[in-house]
């Protein structure tokens, strides 16, 4: 046999070898330890796992690129907010002392300032908190519910004139029986002594509860569509408090130390029950991540303003008697007012978050929430009196001032800052 035969002869000797060695596991041992192939048990044949004993996903297709087991999560975040305050018209006006009593305190003469109203009140910053929770119906976090609730602190304000007569502080409105500006007084030498109060509340909570779907997801990123139901309420509150002792003397004027006391009362709630839908989409990077949430809820808002007022008046002597109406909420306008529309409310909010640890996350956000057709106490003002409508009532003329339902916007913006735990 020549050389290269036999060179030819080994190759095929070592390659079957191999082979058997592959097939039968005995990769590694001597020939001598090789199991003769009577003795050989085939291997048994390799099959898939059957799909109930799949381990559940979670690469980044699964939880926007983090291996995440967890079921559960908490955020609870702390709120501070701007929102956008009620017009008022003007409720308080001043003329400088020596202004003659026909024309103190009337709306439109160089010598009047408003001392209070004629602008907006309520936006200033307040606190509030937000909590929300929610479950993974899956261990894919495909499907998941949540809930959320929030409120802002009650925001009022008040302002406080008093005076014995100077300076001279009236109440202005427009008399229509006689076409013209007018004022009620408050104080003005030799006239009257008194006080004016007026305070202004607001405050504003929501809830809800969503179904939050997975649309797309891939390294690092995930899209979930949101579907659920909002519920917002509005309510604030304009009250107007005036005391005024008479210390006039003459014919056809109150006896000196006769009192008023005059009360109008401008309420209003707005509650907004609607269908909420949304996209939420989430990226990371590291301990980094990013979340922006874009909503808009649509569906009905109630709106009931209330209007009451009353006026008592004591005369030295003779036990006080109390009527219904104040000056600008009289038996025309007062009532509980009832109406509904329908409204729209989007949403938007992002946030920044750093993983403190694999279950807390502390972040930083921004949101915007924005409400149409909603009744603001202030809007519901009417300065178109009728005076024969004032306590005591003498009848006749116009039906005023007269109910009107007038609709604004409203809109709270803001930065929260939170912690989420999720287990």
């Amino acid at each position: 046999m020549t050389l290269i035969k036999r060179f030819r002869m080994n190759a095929w000797k070592a390659a079957l070898a191999t082979a058997s060695a592959v097939v039968f596991g005995t990769a590694g041992l001597s020939q001598a330890q090789a199991p003769s192939a009577t003795n050989v048990t085939p291997a048994a044949p390799v099959t898939s796992a059957p799909q109930g004993d799949m381990l559940p996903m979670m690469g980044p297709a699964a939880n926007g690129g983090t291996d995440d087991p967890s079921r559960f999560w908490l955020n609870s975040e702390y709120l501070l907010w701007w929102v956008r305050g009620q017009n008022l018209p003007p409720l308080v006006t001043t003329s400088p002392a020596g202004t003659p009593q026909a024309l103190a305190g009337l709306l439109g003469q160089p010598t009047t300032t408003v001392l209070y109203g004629n602008s907006r009140v309520n936006d200033d910053s307040r606190s509030g908190f937000r909590f929300t929770v929610g479950s993974w119906l899956d261990c894919d976090h495909h499907w998941a519910i949540g809930a959320e609730y929030f409120m802002l602190e009650n925001e009022a304000t008040h302002f406080h004139a008093d005076s014995t007569g100077t300076p001279i502080l009236a109440r202005p409105f427009f008399d229509v029986l006689a076409g013209a500006p007018a004022r009620e007084l408050i104080a003005f030498p030799g006239v009257a002594s008194g006080n004016v109060n007026v305070g202004t509340s607001m405050q504003l909570l929501g809830a809800g509860v969503f179904l939050e779907g997975n649309l797309c997801c891939g390294c690092g990123y995930r899209v979930d569509g949101i579907v659920g139901y909002r519920y917002l309420q509005l309510k604030e509150g304009l009250g107007i408090d005036e005391n005024v002792t008479s210390t006039a003397v003459g014919f056809n004027v109150p006896p000196v130390g006769t009192t008023f006391n005059v009360l109008d009362q401008f309420n209003t709630e707005n509650e907004f029950n609607g269908v909420d839908l949304g996209l939420l989409s989430h990226w990371e990077r590291g301990r980094l991540s990013l979340n922006l949430l874009t909503k808009v809820a649509l569906g009905d808002t109630e709106r009931e303003v209330n209007i009451n007022g009353r006026t008592i008046i004591a005369v030295p002597g003779v036990p006080p008697q109390t009527f219904s109406g104040g000056l600008l909420a009289l038996g025309t306008n007062i009532g509980n007012h009832r109406s509904n529309t329908f409204s729209v409310v989007p949403e938007l909010r992002i946030d920044v978050g750093y993983q403190i640890t694999e279950h807390l996350r502390a972040f930083i956000g921004y949101d915007f929430l924005y409400w149409t057709d909603v009744a603001r106490p202030g809007d519901q003002v009417n300065l178109n009196i009728n005076t024969n409508n004032i306590p005591p009532v003498i009848p006749g003329g116009p039906a005023q001032p007269a109910f009107q339902l007038h609709e604004s916007s409203f809109w709270a913006q803001g930065i929260n800052f939170g912690l989420g735990i999720r287990f």
